[in-house]
């Protein structure tokens, strides 16, 4: 018992310090703002001005997996993985896009060790082992006007440095205990991004679905939450198509149904479409576009009213799961159905 408890410790020692080298990202941006980490738990120094900071964006994720650049000390190619990343670097300074080529910056990258590396030719991954550049970050954005978080993301291009902010680390069990607890409270409180309950087209169990989902939305009604949806209903696409196929229109009878009962007659929602990565990037945005348009125009076939329908499409941006599998792509093409207010 005794074995396993100290164990047990270890784990959650490590689970810490994952935690808190993943989650403090401080993001510049070239207009002079700043981005914090959904997840940022440290608190900001005393010089640092607070209003170059923007309250109503959080970065969920910088879609970087390995960085590759060549250094001017060597001459040579350097590889940096994700884990590498988070744990020994200190701040990535954008220095400047290299001209003719695109995707590739001059970077001064700074370690904890406090040495630097002058870098040409930088290249950001979005996966390891695959050569698709990462060109944006995801984030999450405060929408005043619904008054919820929704999924964007911005250009890499546009970032001015990356900091990846460090703290001692706990040693104490029940130190580092509290600070998980203390975290966790901080992150429901703050982050506004909880946990979603997701109904998917392709899995979604026909008896129980419709008292499943009306039983969430009513929830979600009733519950005051201040940040918006926790709900995500996911349509499925066929590979280069924006017609809706039988699964995903058996789906939106149930969906439209629960939508149509008094109780939810209020309620609003947003349709984001996306692609997997193949083919051009501007051919994925429109087909995006297609595919929130398709379940939009099937929802008012159903007596959905357009003004309670919001459609947007987003590409490739924000895959699900990487795109490194005929499975996974198949479950990045999707419309994602969020209700936004009541």
């Amino acid at each position: 018992m005794k074995k396993k408890l100290i164990f047990f410790s270890i784990v959650i020692f490590f689970l810490s310090v994952i935690r808190l080298y993943s989650a403090n990202l401080v993001v510049h941006l070239k207009d002079n703002s700043r981005i914090l980490s959904k997840d940022f738990t440290l608190p900001l120094d005393n010089n640092e001005k607070r209003d170059v900071y923007n309250p109503n964006v959080r970065v969920t994720d910088l879609n970087i997996s390995q960085m590759e650049y060549t250094s001017d000390k060597d001459n040579l190619v350097h590889f940096i993985l994700k884990d590498d990343l988070l744990t020994k670097v200190s701040e990535i300074d954008f220095v400047d896009r290299v001209p003719g080529i695109s995707d590739n910056y001059s970077l001064k990258i700074k370690f904890l060790d406090k040495t630097e590396e002058n870098t040409s030719n930088a290249r950001f991954y979005k996966y390891s082992g695959n050569n698709t550049p990462s060109k944006k970050i995801s984030v999450l954005r405060f929408d005043d006007y619904n008054n919820t978080w929704v999924p964007e993301y911005i250009d890499i291009s546009m970032i001015d440095k990356i900091e990846f902010r460090k703290r001692a680390l706990v040693k104490k069990e029940d130190s580092i205990k509290k600070d998980e607890s203390e975290t966790e409270s901080k992150d429901k409180k703050e982050s506004g991004y909880k946990k979603k309950v997701l109904f998917s087209s392709d899995n979604f169990q026909e008896q129980s679905f419709a008292q499943n989902l009306k039983d969430a939305m009513l929830s979600l009604k009733n519950s005051n939450n201040e940040f918006g949806t926790s709900i995500v209903l996911r349509v499925n696409f066929d590979f280069d198509s924006s017609a809706i196929n039988s699964k995903a229109a058996s789906f939106l009878d149930i969906i439209s149904g629960v939508l149509n009962s008094p109780e939810l007659a209020g309620a609003r929602f947003s349709l984001r479409g996306f692609t997997d990565n193949t083919g051009d990037e501007k051919y994925n945005l429109t087909l995006s576009k297609k595919r929130a348009e398709s379940v939009r125009a099937y929802l008012q076939k159903k007596n959905i009213s357009s003004l309670r329908i919001e459609s947007k499409g987003f590409g490739e941006a924000m895959p699900i799961l990487p795109n490194t599998s005929e499975y996974y792509k198949s479950l990045n093409r999707r419309v994602e159905i969020y209700p936004l207010y009541f």
